[in-house]
């Protein structure tokens, strides 16, 4: 089985693989040991992936006129609505279990005014406790960001590289600003960024957009293949293994270190662009790696929309059952799995077929 010319199939791999710390990271939140403490990183990379892809995907047809920019959004909310509303429901679900048995800080009437927001795809301002804009399912935030971004991909498909990396330095400038002040009136450290809740909205603003924009310059300087020399001879130095660019990814979310702000603007900056650049340029050599690379990207977004309904529900299951802590994580990686495949073949990707043909 070859590669597939049109997809970047070790970009895929990366993508799930940064899904997949995501949700350990989650899961192991709280408990005596956490896995993948700097997994909060796979947003940004999910952002330049995805104006990496997109641009490649639909840079020439929109700026052509191949296809119009309604049938762009069409698509785009087609991609990323169904799964989107089956974690919000899951999640909506286990939120009314848990505030029947005392265990929610919400009341069952903001449970449903938050996930009728939400339904729309909408964010929830919670403007008096500052909590997240997506209650029942918190990692769709940035599912909301990116739907915003694409709303200005003709514009910013139309600019040259000059402006592109003008947006990019001011983004990353208002990032480093925007988490400093976060961060003094808070009195949390870190420099994440935010964008997960309402006190933190702008943050959200500034990482979609330096991200996405970054991938979009990232595209472009692939393509044009000058300056790409030393990529291709650390690609060669690597082995163009793509098992080798999965590892690094790996490392990157376990690095164990307490300069939060310092590490992040690193892989910001640094780190997150030159994966791209070289997983770009990675290619599978065998069936076995294709098919990994294709099943990694395939599980990427559902796992990223289910994760977190999911632990909602197994923890709640779990504590009427009296199972154990450790027990109730393992379940619900197990869940989220078996989820992930019987919900994407047997409803996302049917309800997305017939979807496809109204775009």
């Amino acid at each position: 089985m070859a590669q597939n010319p049109e997809r970047y199939e070790v970009l895929d791999g990366m993508r799930g693989i940064a899904a997949i710390a995501v949700m350990i990271g989650h899961y192991t939140m709280g408990y005596n040991f956490h896995l993948f403490d700097r997994s909060g990183l796979a947003v940004d990379l999910f952002f330049i992936l995805s104006g990496f892809v997109i641009c490649h995907s639909y840079s020439e047809k929109l700026t052509s006129g191949r296809i119009s920019f309604s049938q762009f959004v069409k698509r785009r909310v087609i991609r990323l609505y169904p799964m989107f509303f089956m974690g919000l429901a899951i999640g909506a679900g286990g939120m009314v279990m848990l505030a029947q048995a005392g265990k929610m800080d919400y009341s069952i009437s903001e449970i449903v005014i938050s996930s009728a927001y939400n339904i729309l795809f909408l964010p929830y301002f919670n403007y008096v406790g500052g909590g997240p804009i997506f209650p029942a399912n918190g990692p769709s935030w940035s599912l909301f960001f990116e739907l915003m971004v694409n709303l200005f991909c003709l514009v910013l498909f139309k600019l040259n590289n000059r402006n592109l990396l003008r947006i990019i330095t001011i983004a990353f400038g208002m990032y480093i600003f925007d988490a400093a002040f976060f961060a003094y009136r808070s009195g949390e450290a870190g420099l994440l960024g935010g964008g997960a809740e309402t006190r933190s909205i702008i943050g959200g603003v500034i990482r979609v957009t330096y991200g996405f924009t970054l991938g979009i310059l990232l595209y472009r300087f692939a393509q044009d293949g000058r300056g790409m020399a030393k990529v291709k001879r650390i690609d060669a130095f690597l082995g163009d293994r793509p098992m080798v660019m999965y590892a690094i990814l790996v490392l990157a979310f376990l690095f164990p270190t307490k300069i939060w702000g310092i590490y992040n603007l690193f892989f910001m900056a640094l780190m997150a662009p030159f994966l791209v650049l070289v997983g770009s340029k990675t290619k599978c050599h065998s069936a076995a790696s294709v098919n990994v690379a294709r099943v990694l990207g395939w599980l990427s977004y559902p796992i990223y929309c289910l994760h977190v309904p999911v632990i909602i529900v197994t923890e709640m299951l779990c504590q009427r059952l009296h199972y154990s802590d450790l027990l109730m994580r393992v379940a619900a990686i197990g869940l989220t799995l078996v989820l992930s495949v019987v919900l994407t073949k047997f409803v996302e990707e049917p309800v997305r077929r017939q979807l496809s043909k109204f775009a």
